[in-house]
């Protein structure tokens, strides 16, 4: 008995020592940028001269939006260069303090590179002529005044940067979606956290059940 107890135990810590592993792999790639992505603020400007021959421009079809709703943010980026390294460019979307927006209450829940893990800078490999890059944000939760630019990223003659102009929004509180005489949605996050309280006590009691038979 003792030694499918040990087996057990082995197993589980055998489990919890790849989880882990994949977990570090993962949260490694969150905030880098080596791999042609990451979570940047206003970063670049020092080593990197404005100018260049490229061109950036930003869009959003509206510029009032509720407070969660989603904002598509159109980057139209045109690379009019014989450098090399101009066909690789990175564009960072930036608050208008110049920080990752997701630091002003923005959250970004698609990128340009369709990330696992969406991030506010990006690089596109093989670009000639105009490419758009699309990030879709969700409005911050706190109702006010919000801007939001972009900046091109390449080389052109040397390591360049370009700025576009900021994107105004005003964000409103989110107007409520239940009705007065629905008494269906009274409670609307009982149904859930209660599923979700069965299945980890089905998972646990299933554990408890396989290591008992174990032994």
């Amino acid at each position: 008995m003792g030694s499918k107890v040990t087996t057990s135990i082995r197993s589980i810590m055998f489990t919890v020592i790849i989880t882990a592993f994949l977990l570090t792999i993962a949260l490694g790639h969150a905030s880098g940028d080596d791999d042609g992505k990451g979570d940047l603020d206003d970063d670049c400007v020092g080593c990197h001269s404005d100018g260049g021959s490229g061109t950036v421009s930003i869009s959003s079809e509206f510029d009032t939006f509720e407070a969660g709703q989603d904002v598509i943010i159109s980057i139209p980026v045109n690379m009019d260069s014989s450098d090399s390294d101009a066909m690789m460019p990175g564009v960072m979307i930036l608050s208008g303090a110049g920080s990752n927006v997701k630091g002003d209450g923005w959250t970004i829940s698609s990128d340009p590179n369709g990330n696992a893990l969406p991030m506010n800078y990006n690089e596109m490999s093989g670009i000639s002529g105009e490419t758009e890059f699309q990030w879709t944000l969700v409005a911050p939760e706190t109702p006010g005044d919000y801007s939001v630019f972009a900046r091109l990223i390449y080389d052109d003659g040397g390591a360049k940067f370009l700025e576009t102009e900021a994107l105004s929004f005003t964000i409103t509180e989110a107007s409520s979606v239940a009705s007065d005489t629905d008494t269906t949605d009274e409670r609307p996050d009982q149904t859930p956290k209660a599923l979700s309280f069965g299945i980890l006590v089905g998972i646990v009691g299933i554990m408890i059940i396989t290591i008992l038979r174990r032994r």
